[in-house]
C-alpha cells in the first residue's frame, strides 16, 4: 500500500465513530483527590507534599518540579513490559522542557540506583522555546537509548499524550494525531523490581532525579498498543474535539500480511483488509467478538450485526425477533396461532383474502368468493345478501331470514 493510501486509512480511522476501547488499561490512576488505581490494584504513593489542581478531567496530579511525585509498586512485574505498550496520560507543562530526565510523566526503571529505563514518557525541550514530548525505551544488551519525538509545543497548555511500543514500531501521538515514529527494531528493554514512577524518577547513575513541573492527569498504562482510532477517540471524549491528522507516516510494519499497517490495524493479527467495524469501536469485526457492541456475544446473538436485536431484547410488533426466542408473538395477539402477530399478518384469519380486502378480518368464514348462506351474514363480502335466494318483496333480505316476507 503506498503512502498516501495509508494516510488516508488513518485519517477515516481518526474521524469515525464514537471510541470505545479493546481491553482496557492494566493501571490507570485518575487523579480524584488520590492515587488509586482505577484499574486494578496498583495504588500509588504520594510524594512530597504534591497537591490537585483542576484538570482535563476532574482533578489532576499538581507537581511543583522540586519533590512530587507518585510511586507505584512493580508487583509481580506487572510493569515489565516488552512487546507492547502503551502510556497515555494529559498533562500540562508549566514551564519550557529542559531536559526529559528532568520532566518525567511516566517512567520505569529497572533497580533503583541504575539507569535501565523499561519505558518512558516525557518532556523536553525544543529549539522553538517551549518543548516536545518523547517516549523510548533502552536495550538491555547494549544500554542503547532509544526514543521518539513530538512536534514542537508551547508551555502551559494541556495536551493529550501518547506513547506506544508496538514491536518494532515506536510511535507518539499528541492530541490524538501521529506525530512520530520510527522502526527502531525488536530486542528486549531493561525489566527490574524498580517502582514506577508518575511525574518523576528515581535517583538513576546519571545522578538525575527529575520532577515534572506542572499537571497530570488520567495516567493509562496498558500492555498492548492503542489503536490509532481509539487514540481519536479518547482525545475526543475528554476534550470535546476532533484529532487533526497525522503529521507522519510510519514505516510500514504489517504483522498479519492484509495490506493494511499494524499502526493503524484494527484487527492487528487477523486478516481483515477490509477493516469492517459495525460497531465503531475500533475492534475489527474479524477479532471483535461482539461486532454490533450490543453486548451479547456473537456466538449467541441471533443477528450479531443488528444492535436492536439480541437476546433479552423488548420485543415490538414488527416481525422481527428481537429478543431472540424463536417466537414472533410473544405476548401480542394471534387470532390464527400461525406465528405471526396480527399486527403484521397480512391475514389474521387464514382465510386465503388479505385483511385489507377482507370484510370480516378477523372470520375466516367470510371473505370475497365464499359459499353464500341464507342466513343473514354477507359471507362473500359483496354487500348483497339475497345472493339469488328468493326475496319476494325485493327489500334485500332474502325470505329465509326476512320477518315480513311481503
Amino acid at each position: 500500500m503506498s503512502p498516501s493510501c495509508r494516510l488516508l486509512l488513518v485519517l477515516s480511522l481518526l474521524w469515525g465513530g464514537p471510541a470505545l476501547a479493546q481491553d482496557g488499561p492494566i493501571a490507570w490512576w485518575q487523579a480524584e483527590g488520590d492515587a488509586l488505581d482505577s484499574a486494578g490494584a496498583n495504588d500509588g504513593t504520594l510524594l512530597g507534599g504534591m497537591g490537585f489542581a483542576t484538570g482535563q478531567v476532574g482533578q489532576a496530579f499538581d507537581l511543583d518540579g522540586v519533590d512530587d511525585g507518585v510511586e507505584i509498586a512493580n508487583d509481580g512485574g506487572v510493569f515489565d513490559l516488552q512487546a507492547a505498550w502503551s502510556i497515555e496520560a494529559w498533562v500540562r507543562p508549566d514551564a519550557a522542557g529542559v531536559d526529559y530526565r528532568a520532566d518525567p510523566i511516566a517512567w520505569k526503571f529497572n533497580h533503583v540506583g541504575q539507569n535501565g529505563d523499561t519505558f518512558q514518557l516525557s518532556w523536553g525541550p525544543d529549539a522553538s522555546g517551549g518543548g516536545s514530548f518523547s517516549t523510548g525505551r533502552e536495550r538491555a544488551s547494549d544500554d542503547a537509548d532509544f526514543s521518539q519525538l513530538s512536534g514542537p509545543h508551547p508551555a502551559g497548555a494541556w495536551y493529550h499524550v501518547v506513547g506506544i511500543y508496538d514491536d518494532p514500531l515506536l510511535r507518539i501521538y499528541v492530541d490524538g494525531a501521529l506525530e512520530g515514529c520510527s522502526d527502531i527494531g525488536s530486542w528486549l528493554a531493561y525489566v527490574g523490581p524498580a517502582p514506577l514512577r508518575i511525574g518523576s524518577i528515581t535517583h538513576s547513575s546519571h545522578g538525575q532525579a527529575g520532577v515534572f513541573d506542572g499537571l497530570i492527569d488520567e495516567v493509562r498504562i496498558y500492555d498492548r498498543a492503542l489503536t490509532a482510532g481509539e487514540i481519536a477517540g479518547h482525545y475526543a471524549d475528554e476534550s470535546g474535539l476532533v484529532a487533526g491528522p497525522p503529521l507522519v507516516v510510519c514505516p510500514l510494519v504489517d504483522g498479519d500480511g492484509d495490506g493494511v499497517g499494524d499502526d493503524i490495524d484494527n484487527c492487528i493479527d487477523v486478516v481483515n483488509g477490509d477493516q469492517a467495524d459495525t460497531d465503531g469501536d475500533y475492534l475489527g469485526d474479524a477479532c471483535d467478538d461482539d461486532d454490533d457492541g450490543d453486548g451479547e456475544p456473537d456466538a449467541t446473538d441471533c443477528e450479531p450485526l443488528d444492535a436492536t436485536v439480541f437476546p433479552g431484547a423488548a420485543e415490538a410488533c414488527d416481525a422481527v425477533d428481537s429478543d431472540c426466542d424463536g417466537d414472533l408473538v410473544d405476548g401480542f395477539d394471534d387470532f390464527d396461532a400461525d406465528g405471526d402477530p396480527d399486527c403484521t399478518d397480512p391475514d389474521d384469519d387464514a382465510d386465503g383474502e388479505p385483511d385489507a380486502t377482507d370484510c370480516a378480518p378477523l372470520d375466516p368464514a367470510i371473505h370475497p368468493g365464499a359459499v353464500e348462506l341464507c342466513d343473514a351474514v354477507d359471507s362473500d363480502c359483496d354487500g348483497d345478501l339475497v345472493d339469488g335466494f328468493d326475496d319476494f318483496d325485493a327489500d334485500g333480505d332474502p325470505d329465509c331470514t326476512d320477518q315480513d316476507d311481503d
